[in-house]
């Protein structure tokens, strides 16, 4: 083989190598153009899925992300931040009993307990914790006289609403033109949420219930002022097991309960719950810490790391109710809305 011919078989071996490279190149672009293309829409499928999630009033989540879908936007609190916030709270209280003790000054405890039991032994082993870092709260007077003032001192400072605002918020959930004649309020408290659904069906009359005897009193108290005396009646019952027959109330409401429970109580109340529900009748509910906001806490819950791990759509549909809505408002606070369908 000549020179020339020698010289034409390397450049074609050359040429031959140049293009295998060429090919290899362009295989591995491409390759790497698909991958690029799949990881674009794996992205945008996820931008999807956390909008349609953070959007939906219904979510087929864990209990995990259901918590991080829900952070209310706001900064976690350093420990100064808490502590200066404990002291703003106290303050506030403080700045109020004088006024509080003057409008209970009138209540005659020991005629109005009557009925009640105050005994030690009655009441759930649960509301013995230092809930909110006091011992007995919910069955020591004091505390009781106190929870208005606190948690008006409370839901402005942490959820940038008034307390007004939470709960004509919440009772503006049902309907005006639905049928509420029966209505019961479980943990009631000093019945605020019964009071704004009492100003918007004037035609329904109320069972307000709590286990601490003491909130009761109060609850009657703040009825009898605003002239609904004659539409409720005002009852020592435990969540679980109301007594009450089945279906016998159009709605059913509570707040502020599940996050002061052990998680062993919640599938128990919300069972309960369902059971007395009047067919087509309405559950309603409100609480908070959800989200980031659940990372601020700054009063000793028991039960906290329970709660923000439940996954309360779940729950609710568990025990029955259809209709779920979850409806977060302002700064960790939200609702639930459901029916019990009609038979």
């Amino acid at each position: 083989m000549d020179l020339i011919q020698i010289e034409a078989s390397t450049a074609r071996r050359k040429s031959k190598i140049k293009s295998q490279k060429s090919k290899v190149l362009w295989n591995k672009l491409f390759s790497a153009f698909q991958w690029s293309a799949y990881l674009r829409r794996a992205v945008l499928d996820y931008i999807v899925f956390v909008v349609y999630f953070s959007f939906s009033g219904w979510s087929r989540e864990t209990p995990a992300t259901s918590v991080s879908r829900r952070c209310s936007f706001m900064p976690r609190w350093t420990a100064q931040e808490k502590q200066a916030y404990r002291t703003e709270v106290i303050q506030r209280i403080t700045a109020a009993m004088p006024s509080v003790m003057q409008e209970y000054t009138s209540i005659n405890w020991a005629e109005e307990l009557k009925g009640y039991r105050t005994d030690h032994e009655y009441y759930p082993d649960y509301i013995h914790a230092p809930i909110h870092g006091i011992t007995d709260s919910y069955t020591n007077p004091q505390s009781c006289l106190g929870w208005d003032a606190a948690m008006d001192a409370i839901i402005p400072l942490s959820h940038n609403v008034s307390c007004q605002q939470l709960r004509e918020k919440m009772a503006e959930l049902i309907p005006e033109d639905a049928q509420i004649e029966t209505v019961l309020e479980l943990g009631a408290g000093t019945a605020d949420g019964a009071l704004a659904l009492a100003r918007r069906f004037p035609q329904a009359t109320f069972r307000i219930t709590d286990v601490s005897p003491y909130m009761l009193v109060i609850s009657q108290h703040k009825f009898n002022k605003v002239g609904f005396s004659e539409r409720a009646e005002f009852e020592q019952v435990d969540a679980r097991h109301t007594g009450y027959p089945d279906n016998s109330f159009d709605l059913v409401t509570s707040s502020l309960l599940f996050h002061e429970t052990p998680k062993e109580w919640t599938p128990k109340i919300l069972k309960e719950m369902y059971r007395i529900t009047k067919p087509g009748g309405w559950v309603l509910y409100a609480d908070t810490y959800r989200g980031e906001y659940a990372l601020s806490a700054s009063f000793p819950e028991p039960w906290l790391d329970d709660f923000i791990h439940f996954n309360f759509e779940y729950e609710f549909a568990k025990a029955g109710f259809t209709e779920l809505k979850y409806i977060p408002y302002a700064v960790g606070l939200w609702y639930m809305l459901g029916r019990k369908l009609g038979e």
